[in-house]
This record gives structure tokens, C-alpha cells and sequence, in this order.
């Protein structure tokens, strides 16, 4: 191979990897846009029902930090469907794993937990 032909061939090689590191950047850039976007749509959801909160800025919060883990445990074909606006029916449950789901959903917003009144004398 000639030396020049050496190095066009080398940058051809380098500009491959850039445009496919460009690529990856851009995917990466459109799932958060989705995940930003399905933690809208889950929080709305969650406030309509309004039951995360005593106050409207309590369930607006609670609603926000349960939205962010109902994101991240949502299964493909909801995401989906949340995101093009299409139906849920037949979907079958939302969550990739509904127990753990909850344990997160507890941990990372406590504030969600069921009010439980302390025994009397305490």
C-alpha cells in the first residue's frame, strides 16, 4: 500500500469512529429526551390522582420522585406506549419487576410510605 493511501486510509478509519461515536452520543441524547419526557407523563399521571401528599406541593414532589423511579422499572412496550400516545391494553404489568420497584420507590422517596400512627404512649 502506498503511504499516502496508508494515511487516507487511517483517517477514513478515524473518521469512521468519530461519526459512530456521534452516533452513540446522539442515542444517548434522545433516551434521555424519552426518560425526560416519560418522567413527565408518569408524574402528570400521579398528580391527576393526587393521593402521594397532604398538600399540592407535597404531591407534585412525591409524585416527581416516584415518576424518576417509575422510569427506570418501566417496561419496553409501556415506555412505548406512553411515549407515541398509543393504548396500554394488553401490555400486561408495567413494571419490570413490581417488588422491586417498590423497595426503590421507598428507599429513594420515602415520603410515599403509608402513614402509619405511632402506637399511644409513644
Amino acid at each position: 500500500m502506498l503511504p499516502s493511501s496508508a494515511r487516507a486510509a487511517s483517517r477514513g478509519a478515524v473518521l469512521l469512529l468519530c461519526l459512530m461515536g456521534s452516533a452513540a452520543v446522539a442515542a444517548r441524547a434522545d433516551e434521555a429526551a424519552d426518560t425526560q419526557q416519560l418522567q413527565q407523563l408518569l408524574a402528570a399521571r400521579c398528580v391527576k390522582q393526587g393521593v402521594l401528599g397532604q398538600t399540592p406541593a407535597e404531591v407534585q414532589t412525591n409524585c416527581g420522585c416516584l415518576a424518576k423511579v417509575g422510569a427506570k422499572h418501566l417496561q419496553p412496550g409501556w415506555r412505548k406506549a406512553l411515549l407515541e400516545n398509543t393504548s396500554e391494553e394488553k401490555l400486561g404489568p408495567p413494571m419490570d419487576d413490581q417488588a422491586q420497584f417498590e423497595m426503590d420507590a421507598l428507599q429513594t422517596c420515602p415520603a410515599i410510605a403509608p402513614y402509619e400512627p405511632k402506637p399511644a404512649g409513644q
